[in-house]
């Protein structure tokens, strides 16, 4: 199954070629993020220490993760696989999936074409998952709440592009302007 709570390593490559963003979670009792920016040759330009506050995972999350596995673990006649019903799957899933303490701080790494830094957050909530918005020397320069469903492709200081799949599988291309 692919684990949902992931804490892995995310990259980003310019898009231009001109280099490479690499992001680590470091948890534990001072939990930050490790921004290390490349040049197109590998040479580390900067580093950057980025605290995060660590939000609990909720049996409601879990629990909802868990369900969507299942689901799609199920044949697509959604008949039980091999007399087993859909507990026996929910428990076979909950016993295999890894579920730490802390929801992940980063989900998503983008390299604007301006040199901007994106990171996307958990999502929390109704108002979609934070974007937290940073320059090239990796200052924080804002935050951004994006639709949930925003898979984004490009984005700079003054707007997001991406697709948005609706509920009936059609993709939308959607483009939000930044406002400061």
């Amino acid at each position: 199954y692919r684990q949902p709570f992931n804490t892995a390593t995310h990259w980003a490559a310019r898009s231009d070629g001109g280099g490479l963003l690499v992001v680590d979670v470091a948890s534990g009792a001072d939990p930050h993020l490790v921004l290390r920016v490349f040049d197109a040759r590998g040479a580390l330009l900067r580093t950057r220490r980025i605290p995060y506050v660590p939000v609990p995972i909720q049996p409601a999350v879990r629990d909802s993760a868990i369900g969507i596995l299942a689901e799609q673990s199920l044949p697509r006649d959604r008949k039980p696989i091999d007399g087993a019903d859909r507990s026996s799957v929910f428990e076979q899933i909950r016993s295999q999936l890894v579920v730490p303490a802390h929801e992940p701080p980063i989900t998503q790494l983008i390299a604007g074409n301006d040199g901007s830094i994106w990171i996307r957050g958990a999502e929390h909530g109704a108002g979609g998952p934070i974007w937290r918005i940073f320059d090239r020397d990796g200052v924080e320069v804002g935050r951004v709440h994006a639709p949930a469903r925003l898979r984004v492709a490009f984005a700079d200081l003054a707007r997001i592009l991406g697709v948005e799949v609706d509920d009936d599988g059609v993709p939308w291309i959607v483009q939000l302007r930044l406002v400061r």
